[in-house]
């Protein structure tokens, strides 16, 4: 006879086989490759953590060039540029603005018509928003005003801009009176000399009160931006030494402010700083400026070339305790409602691997956002953007065809965590 303890010893022995074999059959259940549920997981973490919004689903054909958009008051979107809508038949594509509702698809009741004289060579680089909700679009050598119903609006009459090479409006600035500031590529405006900035009256005319005439030191205007008593500080692409400085404000009637220390044109600061391709310029609500581009410091600080994100107080001292450090190029720069700000890389990856990504206000990461977006081409500086939703979801626009990996169209939308 087998003893109790033998039989106890047995029994023993046997639980712990049940289990081990049962341990090793779960562990085996679970490391099984599901590449249906494994994608799953993935589009729900991109769902949950800044990804793609997937109830936002515009009804675009592949290679749309979508070049400009804003968003109106009740949420719906206009965008503008060369594409075709899903139901729309083969053929070649057209220029058009066209509203979309919130959730992607077409608003049937916005009228736009392309008006006489439409160039189809040249993208829609510009749409604007006035205060009361009419709508400023540039393309070529134009603006033209909409109705809130994409009807023309014929009261208001665009100055004529003239380039002696090419010719473009790469954006336009609006005063609290209504007035735009204009800037881009262009020399002459009705027949006056006005350098790569304008401003016209709220009608359209020119304001002869305002004069760019600067030799031709403003070589090409990416951005502007209206601060503080009405100073105007220039993005440019690059410089001309002789005339305007590194990176130069204007005063309100657009003559040079030598009292900014970016557009003193003294040895002290040529030695030491560089600054060129700059591509963006906005003012945070407390008056400082963040700018992208490339700045090269040669008196010691860093003496290298860096692309990336800066911040400056309205003196133009950098303010070192901001992370600028950023190696990218072509960056444009859009600020949340909460400090934060959003990156995007147009021509080259921003940060891990991602050309959209959002920092905190001190410029550290913010690694819950961040996403990759395929360009296929576009315009530059304009071209692509980002607008941003009172809910803190993001809109991407541009000529795209792939969202982290899922094919995407024209224009996405993503979510935030904030």
């Amino acid at each position: 006879m087998i003893s109790n303890l033998r039989l106890k010893h047995l029994f023993s022995i046997n639980l712990l086989l049940i289990l081990a074999v049962s341990f090793s059959f779960s562990q085996e259940k679970e490391t099984t490759f599901h590449p249906k549920k494994a994608q799953a997981k993935k589009e729900e973490k991109l769902f949950q953590n800044g990804g793609i919004d997937d109830t936002f689903s515009p009804k675009i054909q592949p290679n749309a060039e979508i070049t400009a958009a804003a968003i109106q008051k009740n949420g719906k979107i206009l965008i503008g540029g060369k594409f075709k809508l899903i139901n729309e038949p083969s053929g070649e594509m057209s220029d058009r603005v066209v509203r979309l509702n919130t959730d992607g698809s077409i608003d049937k009741t916005f009228l736009f018509q392309e008006p006489v004289g439409w160039n189809s060579e040249s993208p829609i680089s510009v749409i604007k928003l006035q205060s009361d909700g009419k709508i400023l679009v540039a393309k070529d050598w134009r603006i033209i005003r909409l109705n809130t119903d994409g009807t023309i609006d014929n009261t208001f009459s665009s100055a004529t801009f003239i380039s002696f090479g090419l010719i473009d409006i790469f954006g336009i600035q609006i005063y609290p009176d209504g007035k735009l500031l204009v800037s881009g590529y262009f020399e002459i405006v009705n027949g006056q000399s006005m350098y790569k900035v304008a401003r016209l009256k709220g009608d359209g005319t020119l304001d002869t009160s305002f004069s760019s005439n600067n030799g031709g030191g403003l070589v090409n205007v990416n951005k502007s931006a209206i601060g503080t008593a009405g100073k105007i500080y220039l993005a440019l692409s690059n410089q001309n030494w002789a005339s305007i400085g590194l990176f130069p404000r204007l005063n309100s009637d657009g003559g040079f402010d030598s009292t900014f220390r970016w557009s003193k044109t003294s040895e002290e600061y040529k030695n030491a700083w560089e600054v060129s391709d700059l591509t963006d310029v906005v003012i945070e609500k407390d008056g400082n400026l963040l700018i992208s581009g490339k700045i090269t410091n040669n008196s010691g600080l860093w003496n290298e070339t860096i692309n990336g994100i800066y911040r400056m107080n309205q003196n133009g001292d950098i303010i070192d305790t901001f992370e600028h450090l950023q190696p990218l190029y072509g960056t444009k720069i859009y600020l949340q409602e909460d400090g934060k700000i959003i990156a995007l890389s147009q021509n080259g990856t921003a940060q891990d691997g991602a050309n959209l990504v959002r920092f905190f206000s001190n410029g550290k990461k913010d690694h819950s956002f961040r996403n990759e977006i395929n360009f296929t081409g576009g315009y530059f500086p304009f071209g692509s953007g980002v607008l941003l939703q009172k809910d803190g979801k993001v809109l991407v626009f541009g000529q795209i065809n792939e969202v982290n990996g899922l094919a995407r169209q024209g224009i996405v939308r993503f979510n935030s965590n904030n």
